[in-house]
């Protein structure tokens, strides 16, 4: 038999390959249409990814994705399920295809095993909610954007997936408004710690006590 994260591969469940999301208002989603296990995981993290807002950002994660679906179809469809006890810890399929991007090395724990950039932003996005942030000055904010653009963490985070780009130039826009620095072009993700710098360097916030950032980060300690 084959199987995928302790699924049953070759066996559909009834109204095929889908997943509930359970939503932080209460309300559930029904993410369908897909062919198989593999893809379904595919569709329910991109869902996450496009509607961080809507949904619990510790849990848009390659492995949450997979261990998520696992647990739905174990509870509702057991002749699809295998494993009930098996474990997805940095090993899923779909982890290691999203390994590919410039946000996370397979090799590394410290850059959060299989986990793309532009997730981990998504999921920074999320945690900071929808209240408004205190920001420092025009100064402090250009002077550690300067820092930024010389940084080897200052890494591209964009990927093919367009909806999830476009929720943080989204997301950029609603926090920021208007507010710029002269190294805007150059600020990009920063791979060590996992949010956007162009959004980072505005905002007010208490300093890293982290001897694994480099010297000259303005936001170590």
């Amino acid at each position: 038999m084959s199987v995928h994260n302790g699924l049953a591969a070759n066996v559909v469940p009834p109204n095929g390959f889908h997943f509930i999301q359970q939503l932080k208002n209460g309300k559930t989603h029904k993410i369908e249409g897909a062919n198989s296990w593999a893809e379904l995981e595919h569709q329910v993290l991109r869902f996450r990814l496009e509607q961080i807002s809507l949904v619990d950002p510790e849990r848009a994660d390659p492995d949450h994705v997979a261990q998520d679906i696992r647990d739905y179809v174990c509870a509702n469809f057991p002749t699809s399920c295998v494993d009930r006890s098996f474990q997805v810890v940095g090993s899923s399929t779909l982890g290691q295809s999203y390994a590919q991007d410039t946000g996370g090395d397979p090799s590394d724990n410290t850059f959060r095993k299989f986990i793309p950039l532009i997730q981990r932003i998504a999921e920074w996005l999320g945690n900071l909610g929808q209240e408004p942030k205190p920001f420092t000055t025009p100064a402090e904010a250009d002077k550690r954007a300067n820092t930024c653009t010389t940084c080897a963490y200052n890494v591209r985070w964009e990927t093919t997936c367009g909806p999830c780009v476009q929720n943080v130039k989204m997301e950029t826009v609603r926090i920021l408004g208007t507010r710029k620095t002269r190294h805007d072009d150059n600020l990009r993700g920063c791979r060590r710690i996992g949010w956007y710098n162009r959004i980072a360097v505005w905002l007010d916030t208490d300093k890293m006590a982290d001897q694994s950032l480099p010297d000259k980060c303005w936001h170590k300690a």
